[in-house]
């Protein structure tokens, strides 16, 4: 498969769906299905039997699949040492089709949570295939949201899933996810972010020349900036210090996404537990966000549970 787009490294085809939980014969009420523009630690996405369809990505004539035929590391590396920088390909049609016609045969609904509309042809692909899904009904949910704040959605609604709510219940939970989502993306280098063509070069000069470091998150319109940090030393703790003044009252969550950057994401996460949060979620950026975040960025994604419907 893609071989006749160049190099597939590492395929390996019994890991292109997420298969295995289901294939005994079992048939359960809800399935959530995410794309790889989600991040989630693993253990979340096993645990939770989360189905996620990959993005693909390139760095020239060689071809990936997200989480699939590219480890995180790999990435990471690739993106610091090859002269190429990759470029990232939406899942098709036919990706999310496949998807749901395996999950027809184990599920009897379909909750699929996208990256915006505004920012990826991602749900389109997935609201086709799912006018081809006849004998399933698909929930289409546009996040409103990206990286690890899609991840607290999902989440969301799988604990939802799992403690055996009504779909109209988990849809209202998942509504209200979205809305008391917010993402704060933090960057190290405005380098990648120009390299992926989502910021001029002329920008980029006078931010580096202000030391204006750009708080970015997503918007109904697409990714915008929401804030700012001064300063070319310590950005990501000055970044936390600014998620730290916008954190809602009552009871609250965190997720962090790092882009190869362990210890800042362990100490983020040792400061909003010390700060109360109900939970914090740790894990790498995927190359969805890496393309244009890059290496030593940090996303941080506050969910408010203050009104949840979910008890």
């Amino acid at each position: 498969m893609g071989h006749e787009y160049g190099t597939l490294s590492g395929e390996k085809a019994d890991d292109m769906l997420k298969q295995q939980k289901d294939a005994h014969g079992s048939h359960e009420e809800i399935a959530i299905v995410v794309d790889s523009g989600c991040d989630l630690p693993e253990d979340l996405i096993d645990e939770f039997n989360i189905h996620m369809v990959p993005v693909r990505l390139n760095f020239g004539d060689e071809h990936h699949v997200d989480k699939v035929t590219i480890t995180s590391e790999e990435f990471w590396h690739q993106l610091q040492t090859n002269s190429i920088h990759p470029q990232t390909s939406q899942p098709t049609q036919g990706d999310f089709r496949r998807q749901y016609q395996f999950l027809t045969g184990h599920y009897n609904n379909v909750i699929s949570i996208h990256l915006p509309a505004s920012v990826s042809g991602t749900l389109q692909s997935a609201t086709l295939a799912a006018r081809d899904a006849e004998d399933l009904p698909i929930e289409l949910i546009d996040s409103q949201n990206g990286s690890i704040g899609i991840g607290l959605i999902a989440l969301r609604a799988a604990e939802a899933v799992k403690s055996g709510k009504a779909k109209e219940d988990i849809l209202k939970i998942i509504h209200q996810a979205v809305e008391n989502t917010t993402i704060y993306i933090g960057l190290e280098t405005l380098d990648y972010v120009v390299k992926g063509g989502r910021l001029s070069a002329n920008k980029k000069k006078i931010a580096n020349l202000l030391q204006i470091n750009p708080i970015l998150s997503f918007a109904m319109n697409g990714i915008n900036s929401i804030g700012k940090t001064f300063g070319s030393k310590n950005k990501a703790e000055k970044l936390v210090k600014f998620v730290s003044s916008k954190l809602p009252d009552g009871p609250y969550r965190v997720g962090l996404a790092h882009g190869n950057a362990l210890e800042l994401a362990e100490n983020a996460e040792h400061h909003f537990e010390s700060l109360g949060a109900e939970k914090v979620i740790s894990t790498e950026i995927g190359p969805a966000l890496g393309v244009h975040a890059g290496p030593q960025a940090l996303v941080i994604a506050v969910q408010s549970l203050k009104d949840d419907l979910y008890e």
